[in-house]
């Protein structure tokens, strides 16, 4: 799901990078589109569509993060890197953006679902009234524009910080903790065999085990690749010779 994220966002870079706010535009108006229609696609099925293909849109054989309606955390995501990107080096932009931050984030938690029935009202779209009852998606991205704030108000404190360095892999953790959480290779993740099986206690615990385990591979696995790839070369020389 990653990889077409990525590709869907540098195609949209190629289209539109001569015109900079218009790509802010559109990645903020195809975030928001994502979001509004995902009961158009909640439960969806493809029975006709190659599997192959089907799992990227459609949970019903097991796939847990398809691409709608989660690329549209992609598309706010690079909005808000082009609003980084022109706006930086401005004076005071920092505390702009932290207080933004907090105040979209408290908003879209507790004020997204009554401004879509507003909306529904207005306009009398049956979309927006069935976000607005199921909208766990705007509320998400309200948790991650006040963490966004958080870790902003600190960022003086964790420069060259343990934090810094798990930031600089999270691509990485994505993929190490899909394919050990949910077996996306093997289909034997953890998910499958301790899915709402832990107390508290040991949800808690195994949480921070896991955390721990996964930035421990991202760190290393390069290394560990380097390793593995110089004892094949090695390996393939003595036979060569």
């Amino acid at each position: 799901m990653y990889r077409a994220c990525l590709i869907t966002l540098a195609g949209l870079h190629l289209i539109f990078k001569k015109y900079n706010y218009l790509f802010s535009f559109v990645l903020f108006t195809l975030g928001c589109l994502c979001f509004i229609s995902e009961p158009l696609y909640r439960s969806i099925d493809l029975p006709n569509t190659p599997l192959v293909l089907a799992n990227y849109i459609t949970t019903k054989n097991g796939s847990v993060f398809t691409i709608l309606p989660w690329i549209g955390y992609s598309f706010f995501g690079a909005f808000l890197s082009t609003v980084f990107f022109r706006h930086l080096h401005r004076k005071h932009f920092e505390l702009i953006a932290i207080i933004t931050f907090f105040a979209t984030g408290f908003f879209l938690i507790f004020q997204s679902s009554p401004m879509l029935i507003r909306l529904y009202l207005l306009t009398d779209i049956e979309l927006l009234k069935q976000s607005a009852y199921y909208n766990y998606l705007f509320t998400r991205l309200g948790d991650t524009l006040i963490l966004f704030g958080v870790f902003y108000c600190l960022e003086r404190f964790l420069r060259q910080s343990i934090i810094t360095r798990i930031g600089e892999k999270t691509l990485s953790i994505y993929v190490i903790h899909f394919i050990i959480l949910y077996g996306s290779f093997t289909g034997l993740g953890l998910n499958r065999f301790f899915r709402k099986s832990l107390d508290p206690t040991q949800a808690v615990l195994g949480a921070i085990v896991f955390i721990m385990v996964v930035c421990f591979i991202a760190f290393y696995y390069a290394k560990t690749n380097a390793f593995i790839y110089n004892l094949i070369r090695k390996l393939s020389g003595k036979f060569k010779n």
